[in-house]
């Protein structure tokens, strides 16, 4: 059985690791976790859950839910924002590359907004939580 946590991850990491989201979000892209001396804004995203799923005797379907979220600096989300869009623009719909499995669905369901409080300092979060679904080949 192929470990589809470490195909999508890459997936997702290649598809939003490009210059129309960089030339923004500087601090990068991350999984889960961003390092403590990165200067915003940066992208991160983050395993929610994930579901399998039998339709025949044969494969093994998944359905996965990940968080993908923009961090910036300022109170105003604007800036947050904007990356967010660029992030809508390259997900929805994206040929996430996966050599054991077939892509079925990747598309934004839900918005999120959750600011940080950075010692006395508010940041934004902004992002979506994404529904990703394939087949095992």
């Amino acid at each position: 059985m192929a470990n589809f946590r470490d195909e999508v991850e890459k997936a997702i990491y290649d598809t939003l690791n490009v210059s129309s989201v960089l030339d923004e979000a500087t601090g990068g892209i991350w999984n889960t976790h961003v390092p403590p001396n990165v200067k915003p804004p940066w992208v991160v995203f983050q395993h929610i859950s994930k579901l399998d799923d039998y339709p025949s005797f044969t494969i093994r379907g998944v359905g996965a839910l990940y968080q993908i979220k923009v961090v910036s600096d300022s109170p105003w989300p604007k800036a947050a924002i904007a990356i967010d869009t660029l992030i809508d623009s390259v997900m929805q719909d994206a040929s996430l590359s996966m050599s054991s499995y077939s892509l079925l669905w990747c598309r934004r369901e839900s918005d999120i907004n959750l600011p940080e409080e950075r010692g006395s300092e508010m940041w934004s979060g902004v992002g979506g939580l994404w529904s990703i679904i394939a087949d095992e080949t």
